[in-house]
Formats: C-alpha cells, sequence, structure tokens
C-alpha cells in the first residue's frame, strides 16, 4: 500500500543518488556520452524537459478550484518559463485549460480537463504500484529507519 513514508523515501533515494553521483561515487548512473542528458559537445548535462506527468499529478493532489501557475514553479524549483512551456504543451494536448481566478481577476489558474484527470489518476496508480515494488517487503519501521539513513546520508 503506498503511503506518505513511501514518497519521502523516494525522495530520499533520489536525493542520495545525486549526492553520489555529485561525489563521482555512481558513475555507473550516469547517461553515456552523446545519450539523452549530455549536449552534443559533452559539456555536461542538457536541460532536461519537465515531464508533464509531474505537472498533471501536482494539479490533481492540489485541485480545488484550480491551481496557479507559480504554485507549480514554487513546488518543482524550476525556472517558470519551463513550467510554462509543460503547461503550454499539455493545454494543447487538452490535458488543462485556463480559467480566470474568481478570487483574482488577474490572476489564471490550470484546472484539469476529464482527459487529465484521467491520466494524472493513471499516473497516480502507476506511482503506487512502483512504491510497492521498491518498499513493499518493508514493515512501516524498516521503512522509517531507511528514511532516517538515507537522510543522514544526504544532510551536509
Amino acid at each position: 500500500m503506498f503511503n506518505d513514508i513511501d514518497m519521502e523515501l523516494m525522495h530520499a533515494f533520489r536525493k542520495a543518488s545525486r549526492k553520489m553521483r555529485g561525489q563521482g561515487m555512481h558513475k555507473d548512473c550516469r547517461p553515456p556520452m552523446g545519450g539523452p542528458g549530455h549536449r552534443e559537445h559533452g559539456h555536461g548535462p542538457q536541460r532536461r524537459p519537465l515531464p508533464r506527468e509531474i505537472i498533471l499529478s501536482l494539479i490533481l493532489d492540489r485541485e480545488e478550484d484550480g491551481v496557479h501557475q507559480k504554485d507549480l514553479t514554487e513546488v518543482l524549483k524550476i525556472n517558470p518559463s519551463s513550467v510554462s512551456e509543460s503547461v503550454n504543451k499539455l493545454e494543447e494536448s487538452g490535458y488543462l485549460h485556463r480559467t480566470t481566478d474568481p478570487d483574482d481577476h488577474r490572476a489564471t489558474l490550470l484546472v484539469l480537463t476529464d482527459l487529465g484527470r484521467a491520466r494524472a489518476l493513471e499516473i497516480k496508480d502507476q506511482r503506487k504500484e512502483r512504491m510497492n515494488m521498491i518498499f513493499g517487503k518493508l514493515t512501516e519501521e524498516e521503512k522509517q529507519q531507511l528514511l532516517t539513513l538515507l537522510n543522514r546520508m544526504i544532510d551536509d
């Protein structure tokens, strides 16, 4: 069963992995030169496009009457233009639409369409399955211990 500690563990694993790669401890995890994530000339990683599925999931999790694009930018901690690009593509594909915020007519809310909501729920189910595959054999106590250890690894 998917729960909050599973999500925290996933984030901790990602942070630990990034830290290990940054210290040269995990060189096998880097994409090969010329492959995805590297520039043509081998001068470091390219900006990877923001997965639109993350945006759909965030809107689903936070949606009441809609979500401000600014809030997505703050949660994702990325450049507003990257969020804007992804939101535009999601709107063009029929997954969300923009509407005026009734509380602030200058602001725009992002709202999932039926298609977007269905896709976001599908993504959520897939995430639950992945989390269960990764952490399903651990007890809640073991998950908490692992989270504590991973946080200790990534704390500076």
